[in-house]
């Protein structure tokens, strides 16, 4: 596995991790529209 694969993976891994905690606190729709704002610009 390449150092990049590895980061990728890494990365994928903290953000699902802080849908979970989003989703515990109860801010899960914040952070999900926050993300598709952000694909747009």
């Amino acid at each position: 596995m390449s150092l990049g694969k590895f980061c990728s993976f890494l990365y994928k891994t903290a953000r699902l991790l802080g849908d979970v905690n989003a989703a515990r606190k109860g801010t899960l729709h914040k952070r999900l529209s926050n993300r598709a704002i952000k694909k747009l610009f």
